[in-house]
């Protein structure tokens, strides 16, 4: 049978300038030896088709077409030559070269989501650390350090929150494993920490004169380089580190942790309250963050605002204050006094009396003892009006008198006159809640007047409208009287001469 030849490979009994022109170039040869696997792998598959036709048949088959095998021979041996000529060895570069990039592509894809993955988790633990969740950014840390044992984030940031959280042989065995992958300046403010936990003040000072060396600082060296300058009380250290901190930060959110830091240090140190306010435009120009355009008129302390404006105002009006930041006290005065810390703090709402005119003055002082500007407001309440007194009336209990209900009052306060002929007056004073008095008085000879006012309480003191009118009865009271003059005038007579 004819010996079959695929691509360029030649014959045995080919010329050697066949040969020799089949390895002309690198890339020749690489085509050529592709067409060569393919040749034996086609050639294989045809010799073994032809062997199986030349087999002898079992004796009860029958003999089958050898025409067909023949075509389907032809067919295949078709299908490869071409084959062959469309895998020039250019177009097998190029796949070659796509492969490469589609598993190159992959692989960086594959590594690419790994390190958002990474970026992202860190920046959660970092955030727990800066709010003082320690814990919760000790776990997070760990699990950094499971993703990735190669990267010196977590081994760092398990340190500083096993620092704070005062595990500190722990915290050393991390800060050895994070400098065995690669040094940093935030493990020599982390190493400062430790020192200061275990009352190495000397060793964390100098610590930190190496750290300050450096013109700038990420935001974490910067955050717990601060951190140690508070424990060695030099908040204006801390004030210093955190500055180089915001200078070498390019993270919006990292700066906001350097400011929020940097603000709540300026207030510890009782700056200026133009100099913190400064501070805090500083951070509104510097991250647009909202709060801090929110914080600029209360940073130090909030200002208090009245409910209600100065006017006059209906018995039973209560003078209440807002105040203007959370965590800050407000205290009063109701005499014109500017008020102090030393004045009464307000609890809620301010009883003022009628009838009166009265200045409430207001100041709202901080935790930190910055003291707001002095609100003053001038609060009238009007009077209690004065009862309308009925006249007396008989009854089956005896005699009594009426008024009408006064708005706002609490009860009322009877004044009752009773006059005897030739005596002095009895004045009693009797108070009820309801709008009628009765009197129990018996016999005769007698005259009663009577008057009432309202009264109500305001700040454990009372106070009274004015009386109402005078209503009066007379029970024998002038016939009494002229009798008793007459008998006086009888006793004054002289004696007759007729004895």
């Amino acid at each position: 049978m004819q010996a079959l030849h695929y691509g360029n490979r030649p014959a045995a009994d080919a010329p050697a300038e066949t040969v020799k022109s089949a390895e002309a170039s690198p890339e020749d040869s690489m085509a050529a030896a592709v067409s060569d696997a393919l040749d034996d792998s086609l050639a294989s598959a045809v010799l073994e088709k032809e062997a199986m036709a030349a087999a002898p048949l079992e004796a009860d088959e029958a003999p089958a077409v050898s025409e067909e095998g023949e075509d389907l021979a032809d067919l295949e041996e078709t299908e490869a030559v071409s084959l062959r000529r469309w895998l020039t060895p250019t177009r097998l570069i190029a796949l070659g070269v796509v492969l490469v990039c589609l598993v190159v592509f992959g692989m960086g894809r594959h590594y690419g989501k790994q390190r958002q993955m990474y970026r992202r988790q860190l920046k959660e633990a970092n955030a727990l650390l800066y709010a003082g969740k320690t814990a919760d950014a000790g776990g997070a840390y760990d699990n950094l350090i499971e993703i990735d044992k190669k990267r010196v984030e977590g081994y760092e940031g398990g340190a500083a929150a096993l620092v704070v959280e005062k595990q500190l042989d722990q915290a050393r065995q991390y800060l050895k494993k994070a400098a065995k992958i690669k040094r940093t300046p935030y493990q020599l403010a982390i190493a400062a920490n430790l020192d200061l936990a275990r009352d190495q003040k000397a060793a964390a000072q100098a610590k930190l004169k190496r750290l300050n060396r450096r013109r700038s600082f990420d935001c974490p060296t910067a955050f717990y380089h601060a951190r140690a300058d508070v424990m060695l009380g030099n908040r204006e250290a801390g004030i210093a580190a955190l500055r180089k901190g915001i200078a070498g930060s390019g993270l919006k959110e990292d700066k906001i942790v350097l400011y929020d830091r940097s603000i709540i240090l300026s207030l510890d140190a009782h700056h200026s309250e133009s100099r913190v306010k400064a501070l805090v435009r500083e951070a509104y120009r510097a991250t647009r963050a909202p709060k801090y355009r929110k914080m600029r008129d209360t940073v130090c302390v909030g200002t208090p605002r009245f409910v209600g404006s100065s006017g006059t105002y209906d018995i039973g009006f209560t003078a209440k204050i807002k105040k203007g930041r959370a965590g800050d006290q407000i205290y009063y005065t109701t005499d014109g006094s500017a008020p102090t810390a030393a004045s009464t703090p307000y609890k809620g709402s301010i009883a003022l009396p009628p009838g009166q005119t009265t200045q409430v003055r207001a100041v709202e002082i901080s935790e930190r003892g910055y003291l707001s500007a002095v609100m003053t407001v001038n609060y009238k309440i009007k009077a209690l009006p004065a009862p309308t007194a009925s006249a007396w009336e008989n009854g089956a209990d005896g005699r009594s008198f009426s008024w009408k209900q006064v708005d706002g009052a609490e009860g009322y306060q009877i004044r009752e006159v009773v006059s005897y002929p030739m005596s002095a007056d009895a004045t009693q004073y009797v108070e009820v809640s309801e709008t009628r008095y009765t009197d129990r008085l018996s016999g005769g000879g007698y005259r009663v007047a009577a008057q009432v006012r309202a009264y109500v309480t305001v700040g454990g003191q009372r106070f009274y409208s004015d009386w109402s009118n005078r209503v009066s009865y007379d029970v024998g009271f002038s016939e009494a009287l002229k009798n008793m003059r007459n008998q006086m005038a009888d006793d004054d007579a002289p004696e007759s001469d007729d004895d």
